[in-house]
């Protein structure tokens, strides 16, 4: 018998998948997922990192998977997820903050904590290992400061784009060089503000910009682009790096919202970033692909799957 993975909730369930890098001989694959549990109730079901095979029928040998690595989860959302390969056997591995309103544990600002955090890991030979050659804490831990990087990518310049989901007021897009620590503030601060106790950047309780807010503290790396919750978006929830697909969403990070089905572009130019509205999938987006013959794909929580020309 294989893991039992919920399907209760878009962050519950199969959340990511990585081939080996020796995938054509090992037929090895990295599975991210949330173990089964109650719908109702908190459903404080773990976070697994699991290795699995791959049979000559293409299809997963269920009795193959071996859990790496589990996350303890205190609230059933903010769980990440996702996994990236990254060259040279390593991969990076997004883990949300635990859950619950406003990070009740502390746990963005304690590098000590898997949670809320990218993890940089070697996969050689079916066993995962620490890479980073100097931690700020745990060994695992590259970056913190982070609500739920639900998706990341790296570009032609070898820089890590992170979509990272804020809480009320602010969606956000970081970026750093690959490899680099940073600490992206959550939750001292959403977007590029000071995050108050009460869930706000404000602390009457609103949106408005703090106008006496302090500078941004020396440690921490703020976004490069943030988008409101204005006109119905909620939630940042696709991520990809385009060096390739529709000509004008080349060398661009695209990024969607999960309520509105909304689709920008953000492009550097003249030293600065511009971000382009592309429009609307239709629909809850929780992330892009590319298909089999390179066209751009927006996927649905509700299952459609859509062609972006």
């Amino acid at each position: 018998m294989g893991p039992e993975i919920s399907n209760c909730h878009y962050e519950q369930g199969l959340l990511g998948l990585a081939f080996d890098e020796d995938f054509a001989d090992s037929r090895k694959i990295l599975l991210s997922y949330v173990e089964n549990g109650d719908c109702d109730g908190p459903n404080e079901s773990d976070l697994i990192l699991a290795s699995a095979i791959i049979g000559d029928d293409g299809k997963l040998v269920l009795t193959s998977v071996e859990a790496l690595m589990t996350i303890e989860q205190p609230h059933r959302n903010h769980n990440g997820g996702h996994i990236l390969h990254i060259g040279d056997n390593q991969f990076l591995w997004g883990i949300g903050d635990g859950g619950g309103s406003s990070d009740p544990g502390g746990n963005g600002q304690d590098a000590q904590t898997r949670l809320g955090t990218i993890l940089l890991f070697s996969f050689i030979d079916g066993t995962i290992s620490p890479v980073i050659d100097d931690p700020i804490g745990d060994p695992y831990v590259l970056h913190h400061g982070l609500r739920n990087p639900w998706r990341f990518d790296v570009d032609d310049q070898d820089r890590l784009w992170i979509a990272d989901v804020g809480q009320n007021c602010w969606e956000e897009v970081n970026l750093v060089a690959n490899g680099e620590s940073a600490n992206f503030g959550w939750s001292e601060r959403e977007g590029m503000h000071r995050f108050h106790d009460n869930g706000y950047t404000n602390e009457d309780g609103t949106c408005d910009l703090d106008e006496d807010e302090p500078p941004v503290p020396e440690d921490i790396t703020d976004p490069i682009a943030v988008y409101p919750h204005q006109g119905g978006n909620c939630s940042i929830t696709g991520g990809f790096w385009m060096d390739w697909g529709p000509e004008d969403l080349r060398g661009g990070y695209l990024y969607g919202d999960f309520c509105t089905g909304s689709i920008w572009v953000l492009k550097e130019e003249n030293g600065s970033w511009n971000e382009v509205y592309i429009g609307s999938s239709g629909g809850m987006i929780v992330g892009f692909g590319k298909g089999l013959e390179g066209e751009l794909l927006a996927f649905h929580w509700t299952g459609e799957i859509v062609h972006i020309e």
